[in-house]
Formats: structure tokens, sequence, C-alpha cells
């Protein structure tokens, strides 16, 4: 989906990629010292600096996007197109466990819940999966993610808090897009702008950090 974040038909031409992975990824392995030179950004660059930026700077996206050279157009565009289901359904499940250890009691208590919206299908494919968060996160992104408000009433989260999710949730995926759409168009040297970008907002600490990530030896 590489597209010139300079193009006017923008819309016609960027489908919203859905990788929630990318709202909190872990930055990926050094690679060798080839594969840094490469002309073109790889797909591991465009995660590991999403993962850097996305946490912290989702807050002031848009004013991310002005120093990225987006205009108010395109920005509005993203912010009205982007899909940020899946970012509330992982609010939902941040919630829920409240820094407690997923076991296989969690994995029942779901099963119900899904059984309990209507989504029994669902609910049997989950139950022979193994008790890990990441696995069942994968699973329910991609089948129950729209289902987010209803699974987070189930599981008790109240209402309050579920009104709660959606404004970090979209700033974040709104963020993500923004960084895909302008890296899947620049080259290693380019990012430049990034990095400069994010000093005059003072988030100087990403900014080192991906200056490091791209100039490792």
């Amino acid at each position: 989906m590489a597209t010139n974040c300079d193009t006017s038909q923008m819309s016609m031409t960027i489908s919203y990629r859905t990788e929630a992975q990318a709202i909190v990824p872990t930055v990926p392995a050094i690679r060798n010292v080839q594969a840094v030179y490469r002309e073109e950004l790889v797909p591991d660059d465009i995660r590991a600096l999403k993962s850097i930026v996305v946490p912290k700077v989702c807050r002031e996206w848009k004013e991310l996007g002005k120093k990225l050279q987006f205009n108010d157009e395109k920005i509005d565009w993203i912010e009205s197109n982007v899909d940020y289901s899946q970012g509330c359904y992982f609010g939902v499940i941040n919630s829920w466990l409240d820094g407690k250890s997923f076991t296989i009691e969690h994995v029942l208590q779901l099963e119900k819940v899904l059984l309990r919206i209507g989504e029994t299908e669902v609910a049997k494919k989950l139950i022979k999966l193994p008790p890990d968060v990441a696995v069942i996160n994968e699973f329910l992104l991609g089948c129950a993610a729209s289902k987010w408000m209803e699974i987070g009433s189930e599981l008790g989260i109240s209402h309050k808090v579920l009104q709660e999710i959606p404004t970090p949730a979209k700033k974040q995926q709104c963020l993500a897009q923004l960084l895909v759409i302008w890296l899947e168009t620049k080259h290693c040297g380019e990012t430049r702008r990034l990095i400069e970008g994010l000093r005059s907002l003072n988030y100087h600490q990403e900014a080192d950090t991906i200056k490091k990530y791209l100039d490792r030896p």
C-alpha cells in the first residue's frame, strides 16, 4: 500500500492496515549490517519506528503529521477513515486484566462472554487455543474486535471506563496509520524529518532512540 503522502488521490489509493500489534509492538532485533543500509525502509523498520513513536506521541499525532508535511485535508482523511476498533479492544482487555497474569480462567470467562453476545463459533474456536494472551488477542482481533463495547460490558467494565477508551485508541491508530503512509514512501536518509519533528515537539528521547536505531553499526 505504498503511497506518496503528497498525492491528492490518497482516499482512493490507501486502504487501512489493521496492524493492532503496531500500537504496542516490540522493536525487532538488530539486523545485519548489510540490511541497515538498504535504500528503502523495510517492514521491520516501519514496525520498529511505529513502536517507538506511537505510544508516547499519539496525543500530538496531528502536530507531528504537520511536521511531516501532511496538510489538514490529509490529516482529516486519516481521522475520518481510520478503524480504531482494535485499539479499543486492547483497551478493554488491559482494563479487564488490570496488570494481572493471563490464565486459563480468563479464557473460560471470555468464552462465556462470547456466547452471551452471540459469537458461538468464535467461542468454540477460542477454547481450543492455548491460554496465552498474545495468541488469544491475535485471534479475537481478527473476528471480534468490532464488538469491543459488548465484550467490555460483559466483562464488568464500567460504562464510564468504556466511554473513555476510544479517545486514546483512535489517536494511537491515527498516528500509526499516518506513519505507515509516510514511512513507506521514504528512504532511510529521509527519516531526518521525523527526528527533527519529534525534537520540535520535545520528544527528544524518542528522537534519540530512532536515530540510534537507524545509525546502528
